[in-house]
């Protein structure tokens, strides 16, 4: 199976071998000619950049920066000042006097937004004895995929560098994606860099375009300066490096190593502290967690360089540095060196122990494993070949391309069993873990997952072959998504099949065949014994590989597929040496790789004092000194002589290992001759001592493994004589089909035969088909001529030794009785009675009668077996067969009849209370009613709760109405007149027979409602009083009112009682004895005894009859009246003409009263 990450088709080779999600980090070059090639575990030592075309290539070689993509390929790399392709070669220097000696010389990002053009970041050289430097600059490189030979090529072109604002600026630099305020990264990056002679940052930050533009300066932390800048040289060691969560990063300067908050958002700096002092520090970087910061030294006088470990407590904003801590020595002795956390989460560390490469002596790249960890320094992880300058320097890549790497690693996987998943991320995860799988039935995510699972390491199954995609989801503890995706083949499994070609008696050849699924370039391997469910794994042995076996006769095999082989023929040169110089000894076979399959070796045998009598025997032995392969061995009883004697083993075929060669015995008087030289060494095969030579060997390297496959089991029979005795001839009917082997073999046949039909010609009445198969027309008459014959080989070789045979029958065809079934109606409803089947009775289909009908099974009918009468017992599915009477040759037909189910409606009342004579009594106040029809389960019966129509009708009308819904809901009934109403539900099945209905009756009664009259007004201190209800409608009920127990103020019968009340209304209920009662309710007013006083007021005759006056009363709640009922409202006097009349004096004649 292969695994492509999500953004190629890359094919991943499942030894040690796995990719990374982000691949840009994946190719390293540093030094002189030093590469590394993170695509595999341990990275592989690759060639480098020719020291020929280096800038400052025998010095500190500080400055390396190099990108790949996606699919780890590598793109372009900066060494100093010089630019390289993906072909190594110097294609343009940057600007500014840019060179090696510049702690972080350049960087390079992908621009935001494109898919082929970087910037490369680069720092100037600094001004020679001022603490000034011209600003730093950004280079675009484009990159350009061009097919050559049918291989991708990359080409690149450099434009014109463009400068940042503001210069003076240290040899550090760090890249830092711009986060939003959840802390996941943007397209935009933050650039910083480091004055000189101050403590100043200077931040820039690049856009989604790629525009720079300056944010800030933020001044924290310790200065960096020169003691003199008169003397300084311009180049200030700084070094800037920051956790995979972008919120704090470190600088190393002099002695110091200081840590600083990074806010990501917005570009802020904060100084947290500074830890110290390490000598001479230089290389810096964060565990990939960020809890730990590790820090080499030695840039000049302190030796030996050393390595520090530093903790930052607790981790992340806020965080500071603890005490450093020295965890081991550079193997570097002269200087220290840079330091990069890699895709495989460890930190590689350089330094160097000579300038140039001119003294022989070993150069290493060091390796921090487990830096979230114990943090342990290997200085000799990687040992450079031919001793090359690696220098200081090691290829600074942005902390986004490397922290935090979430990878799945690749697995086999095979159709219906588990595949295994696991993955690792360069940091760690969330606390708890918050992680997610997906696995998808296609190569596609846009299609729902058919499973998840949230464990570290998931299990999945796949039920059928295909290129699927498995997607994982980490949050890491910073507290981002991490993603990966791979797209996994889903192999079938690869069954061989195969044949025997018996003409190569006495020893058969197997053929190897491909199965349901071909074997690649149909290759394969053969054994003794089944290799993948052997209950004794140890005894099998691996005989060939190859298209073909030569196999023995009465042996079992076993054979597997190949993936794609290549071969080569070994061929020993050594040999024997002439007549009387004797040879001893074993001697030994290596096999790097692959297999090798040994088909003959020689051995020269010389003497002269008698005859040579016995065996010479040769034994192979593997390294536990276990034979493999059968022991060769020739015997003699001759004169003697020189005699060169070739060998031929038949099954010496070994894997990978180390083997000797043994002989065991030699004949009386023999001596085995000395070879002429010891060793000899050809690929992955060498040979070396013993007597034994000129082998011949072919090597076989499967570079393409077939995964998921099953071992085919191979029977090879005897090279005997076949047994070709038959079966005496029978008389067979036409129309029919036979299997000749049933018919005519018998026990001790050779059952491997062929038939073939002698006369008639093999046509369209009688035919031959699937070997063994007769096929006879139902037209075919008279006599045919079959042979049976059995042979080995095929063509002119078939006749072997008087083995083959042939036996011959001779068969008469006699014609069938006819029998056809009328062609009646198919179906019948399950209520009909007595429905007949009938054959026809005239014309060329005019059937012979007296047969017997039947039916194959009598679970929904049976049948009359000479009429064809059925008898319905259930619905469903029967088969009828009518068959003539004929003991041989009789005609069969048959039909196939559908028993329709009879639709059964019967409403289910349940629940329903007041039902008399399938009637429901419903008042005119109620609102609805849900109707449901009941599941029926007998025989030959189907509810039809679905697929019917509801109706009803005003049975008072005798018209239709749309009071029952599509659902069995009978509504507005409130609002109804009174009357008879009819519910009905029917359905239409198979016919009249197959169809119901049934019917529910509702009654609406009229509302029985009494009426409350003549309400007294009482006071509190009154006696109680007997309500009063209207007699002409109902009078028998019960009174209450509206306290917990219903009868606090009022009686049951009726007697109000306001002794205690306070004033106010009192609601009173009365309910009527009857089926459809309505309720009544009225309110009793109780007042408290008023004693009042009217004020006496004196009124002016000037008053407008308009106005209004209020006399004062030392009261509320009452109302103003007058005798004559005139010139007042409940609170208000009016003036009017006839209400007082002035008659003299202050109001002489009052005419009314108020």
């Amino acid at each position: 199976m292969s695994f492509r990450k999500i953004i190629s088709g890359f094919v991943f080779v499942l030894i040690s071998l796995f990719g990374f999600s982000q691949g840009e980090a994946n190719i390293w070059y540093m030094g002189q000619e030093i590469g590394l090639d993170f695509s595999t575990s341990p990275p592989t030592l690759i060639p480098g950049l020719s020291a020929s075309s280096m800038d400052g290539k025998d010095a500190e070689l500080e400055a390396f920066s190099a990108i790949s993509n996606s699919n780890g390929e590598f793109l372009f790399g900066v060494a100093g000042k010089n630019i390289f392709d993906a072909k190594l070669k110097n294609k343009g220097t940057l600007p500014d006097g840019s060179y090696y000696h510049l702690t972080q010389g350049s960087q390079i990002i992908k621009i935001p937004g494109s898919t082929n053009e970087y910037y490369i970041i680069s720092l100037p050289k600094g001004n020679s004895g001022s603490c000034t430097s011209p600003p730093p600059s950004y280079t675009k490189v484009t990159v350009n995929e061009t097919i050559v030979s049918g291989k991708v090529e990359y080409n690149i072109s450099i434009s014109p560098s463009q400068h940042f604002t503001h210069s003076n600026v240290s040899g550090g630099q760090m890249i830092l994606p711009v986060t939003d305020n959840n802390g996941n990264p943007t397209d935009e990056h933050w650039i910083v860099f480091h004055g000189v002679d101050n403590n100043e940052f200077h931040i820039y930050k690049m856009d989604v375009n790629g525009s720079m533009t300056f944010v800030r300066k933020v001044s924290g932390g310790p200065v960096v300066t020169a003691a003199k800048c008169s003397e300084s040289k311009g180049d200030f060691a700084v070094m800037l490096k920051a956790n995979g969560c972008y919120n704090q990063f470190v600088m190393n300067y002099g002695s110091e190593v200081s840590l600083f908050d990074f806010d990501s958002e917005n570009g802020d700096i904060e100084f947290r502290n500074s830890a110290g002092p390490i000598g001479e520090t230089y290389g810096a970087e964060f565990s990939p967690s960020g809890k730990n910061v590790y820090v080499s030294n030695g840039t000049w006088l302190v030796a030996p360089p050393a390595i520090y470990k530093i903790p930052v407590t607790p981790g992340g904003t806020g965080s500071t540095l603890g005490s450093p801590v020295q965890i081991g020595l550079n193997s570097g002795t002269i200087r220290g060196g840079a330091m990069q956390l890699a895709p495989d989460g460890k930190i590689y560390v350089g330094g160097f122990s000579q300038w140039g490469d001119a003294y022989d002596k070993k150069s290493y790249i060091g390796a921090i494993s487990d830096p979230d960890g114990v943090g342990s320094f290997d200085p000799k992880a990687i040992e450079l070949d031919d001793p090359k300058h690696l220098g200081m320097g090691m290829p600074t890549f942005m902390t986004s391309l490397v922290s935090n790497i979430l990878k799945i690693s690749p697995t086999n996987a095979c159709v219906g069993k588990d595949a295994s998943f696991e993955y690792s991320l360069t940091g760690l995860e969330s606390t708890p873990p918050d992680r997610s799988w997906k696995f998808f039935d296609s190569p596609s995510t846009s299609v729902g997952p058919i499973g998840t699972s949230s464990d570290k390491d998931a299990i999945f199954k796949w039920s059928s072959p295909g290129t699927k995609a498995v997607t994982l989801e980490v949050k890491d503890a910073c507290g981002r998504s991490k993603y990966d995706t791979i797209y996994v083949d889903i192999e079938d499994f690869v069954v061989p099949t195969y044949s025997i070609d018996y003409n190569a008696c006495p020893n058969p050849i197997i053929l190897g065949k491909d199965g349901a699924k071909p074997a690649p370039n149909d290759i394969y391997k053969w054994y003794n014994a089944d290799p993948i469910d052997s209950p004794d794994p140890d005894k099998v042995k691996l005989l060939g590989i190859g298209r073909s076996f030569t196999a023995q006769p009465d042996s079992t095999y076993w054979v597997t597929p190949v993936g794609r082989v290549i071969n080569s023929s070994i061929n020993d040169t050594r040999e024997n040496q002439n007549y009387g110089v004797n040879g001893s000894g074993n001697g030994t076979l290596v096999v790097a790789d692959g297999l090798a399959s040994i088909s003959s070796f020689q051995v020269v045998m010389f003497g002269w004092t008698g005859n040579f009598v016995g065996d010479l025997t040769v034994e192979l032995r593997d390294n536990n000194g276990k034979v493999v392969g059968t022991p060769v061995t020739k015997k003699f009883n001759q004169a003697p002589a020189e005699i060169t004697v070739v060998l031929n083993p038949s099954d010496w075929v070994v894997s990978e290992g180390t083997y000797q060669i043994v002989r065991t015995s030699k004949p009386a008087n023999a001596t085995i001759a000395k070879l002429d030289m010891s060793d000899f060494e050809q690929g992955s095969i060498s040979l070396s001592g013993g007597t034994v030579g000129k082998f011949a060997i072919i090597h076989t390297i499967e570079d393409s493994i077939v995964n998921c496959f099953k071992a085919t089991k191979i029977e090879v029979e005897n090279c005997g004589c076949r047994d070709t005795s038959l079966e005496l001839s029978q008389n067979l009917c036409a129309g029919d089909i036979y299997h000749l082997d049933t018919l005519f073999l018998t026990d001790t046949t050779y059952s491997d035969g062929q038939w073939v039909l002698e006369s008639p010609g093999s046509g369209s009445d009688v035919i031959i088909k699937d070997s063994d198969s007769l096929k006879i027309d139902a037209s075919a008459t008279g006599d045919i001529r079959l042979r049976y014959d059995v042979y080995f080989g095929t063509g002119a070789d078939a006749p072997k030794a008087g083995c083959a045979d042939s036996n011959i029958r001779v068969i008469t065809i006699n014609p069938k009785e006819v029998a056809v079934i009328k062609n009646k109606p198919d179906s019948f409803c399950f209520r009909d009675l007595g429905p007949k089947i009938e054959y026809e009775t005239s014309g060329a289909n005019a059937t012979v009668s007296g047969g017997k009908w039947s039916v194959k099974s009598a679970e929904n009918a049976t049948i009359d077996e000479t009429s064809g009468e059925l008898t319905l017992l259930d619905s469903g599915a029967v088969r009828v067969y009518y068959q003539t009477p004929a003991a041989s040759c009789y005609g069969k037909d048959s039909i196939d009849v559908t028993i329709m189910p009879k639709d059964t409606v019967e409403f289910d009342l349940t629940g329903h209370p007041g039902i008399d004579n399938d009637t429901i009594k419903f008042c005119v106040k109620d609102t609805s009613i849900n109707f449901s029809l009941k599941t029926i389960t007998d025989p030959g019966l189907i509810s039809s709760a679905s697929g019917g129509t509801w109706s009803t009708r005003n049975m008072t009308t005798n018209k239709d109405t749309s009071l029952t819904g599509s659902t069995g809901q009978f509504v507005a009934t409130k609002g109804l007149s009174a009357g008879l109403y009819r519910v009905k539900y029917s359905t239409s099945g198979y016919n009249a027979s197959c169809s119901d209905s049934d019917s529910i009756f509702i009654l609406i009664s009229p509302l029985d409602t009494s009426e409350i009259i003549n309400l007294p007004s009482l006071c509190s201190s009154d006696a109680p009083a007997q309500l009063e209800l209207n007699t002409s409608k109902p009078t028998s009920g019960e009174w209450s009112d509206t306290t917990n127990s219903k009868n606090e103020y009022i009686t049951k019968g009726g007697e109000f009682d306001p002794d205690g009340l306070l004033k106010g209304k009192y609601k009173v209920i009365f309910t009527p004895d009857e089926d459809c009662s309505s309720p009544d309710t009225a309110y009793v007013e109780v007042t408290d005894q008023i004693t009042l006083e009217m004020r006496d007021t004196t009124l002016c005759w000037n008053k407008s009859s308009a106005d209004t006056i209020k006399i004062p009363v030392n009261a509320t709640g009452g109302k103003y009246w007058t005798k004559s009922g005139k010139g007042v409202t409940d609170d208000s006097l009016h003036i009017i003409s006839n209400l007082f009349v002035h008659t003299g004096g202050v109001f002489p004649g009052i005419k009314d009263s108020l």
